[in-house]
C-alpha cells in the first residue's frame, strides 16, 4: 500500500541508528585515558630501541583498533571491517619491514592501497553491494588511516634526534589526555581544550629540552599532537558506541595513532627523516 513503510525498512532504519546516539564526549569512559598512556608510553620506549621494536607495537596497536574501532562506529559488518583492519595492520607493518634501512617509508602507499582494496572487496562481495556501504568504507577508512599514520612515524625511528623528536610529539599526547579529564567537571566541558593545548605545551617545552630540541619545537609539537589527539576522542567519542569495552580501548589506541603523520611532518620540515 502506497505511504506504508515495508517492515524491512523500518527494522533496517533502526539498526542505522544504532550507536549513534550522540552522547557527552567530554566525559569519556577512565578505561580511553589508560588506552592513551599506555600507547603513547609504549610507543615512545619503542622507537628509542629499534625499527622493529616500534613497528611491531604499532602493529599491535592495529590489531586493538581492528577489535574495538568497528564497534565503537557502529560498522555494518563489524567481523568484516575487523579482518580488513588486521589485514591492512599486517600489511603496513610488513612493508615497513622490507623497506631499505632509512626508506621505511617506500612500500606505505602501497600497503595502504592493499588495505583500500580489501575494504572495498569486503564491501562489495560478489558484485552485490552490503547495505550502508558508505559507512562500512569509511569506517574502516579510517581505521586504516589511524593505522598507517602510526605507522608512518618509523621513518623517524632510524636516527636518535628522529626517535627524540616522536617522543617530545607523544610526550605531548600524554599530557593532553590527562588534561583533558578536567573536561568532566562541568564548567569546563569542551572548554578542556585550552587545558590540554596548555599542558601539551609545558611538557612538549619540558621534553623538547631534554632531547636537545629548541623551546619552539616543544610548544609547537606539543600543542599540536595534545590538541589533534584530543579532537579525535572528542569527535569519535560522541556515539554511544564508546559504550563497549573495545571501543573504548581503540578509541584511545586511535587517537595516538592519526597524529603520527603530523610529527612526521614536522620532523620532515625540521630535516630529522634518516
Amino acid at each position: 500500500m502506497a505511504g506504508v513503510k515495508p517492515k524491512d525498512s523500518s527494522q533496517a532504519t533502526r539498526r542505522a541508528v544504532i550507536g549513534r546516539t550522540p552522547v557527552d564526549s567530554t566525559r569519556l569512559p577512565g578505561v580511553v585515558t589508560f588506552a592513551v598512556l599506555v600507547t603513547a608510553a609504549a610507543l615512545a620506549v619503542a622507537v628509542r630501541t629499534s625499527d622493529g621494536g616500534y613497528v611491531a607495537v604499532v602493529a599491535v596497536a592495529g590489531v586493538l583498533l581492528a577489535w574495538g574501532w568497528p564497534l565503537l562506529l557502529d560498522a555494518p559488518t563489524p567481523v568484516g571491517a575487523g579482518v580488513v583492519l588486521m589485514v591492512s595492520s599486517a600489511a603496513l607493518a610488513v612493508a615497513a619491514l622490507v623497506s631499505p634501512p632509512g626508506e621505511s617509508l617506500r612500500w606505505l602507499p602501497f600497503a595502504v592501497c592493499v588495505g583500500m582494496m580489501a575494504a572495498f572487496l569486503q564491501q562489495v562481495p560478489g558484485g552485490a553491494i552490503r547495505p550502508r556501504l558508505v559507512d562500512g568504507l569509511a569506517i574502516t577508512m579510517t581505521g586504516i588511516t589511524a593505522v598507517a599514520s602510526g605507522m608512518a612515524m618509523s621513518a623517524l625511528a632510524g636516527s636518535v634526534r628522529g626517535a627524540a623528536f616522536v617522543g617530545v610529539g607523544l610526550a605531548g599526547v600524554a599530557a593532553g589526555a590527562v588534561a583533558e579529564l578536567l573536561g568532566r567537571v562541568r564548567r569546563v566541558g569542551a572548554l578542556a581544550v585550552f587545558p590540554v593545548m596548555l599542558a601539551g605545551a609545558l611538557v612538549g617545552v619540558w621534553a623538547a629540552s631534554l632531547s636537545g630540541f629548541t623551546v619552539s619545537a616543544g610548544v609547537g609539537l606539543g600543542m599540536l599532537t595534545a590538541s589533534f589527539s584530543y579532537s579525535v576522542r572528542r569527535i569519535f567519542g560522541a556515539v554511544s558506541g564508546i559504550d563497549e569495552l573495545g571501543g573504548q580501548i581503540a578509541l584511545g589506541v586511535g587517537s595516538v595513532l592519526l597524529p603520527g603523520v603530523l610529527v612526521l611532518a614536522l620532523g620532515s620540515l625540521a630535516g630529522l627523516l634518516a
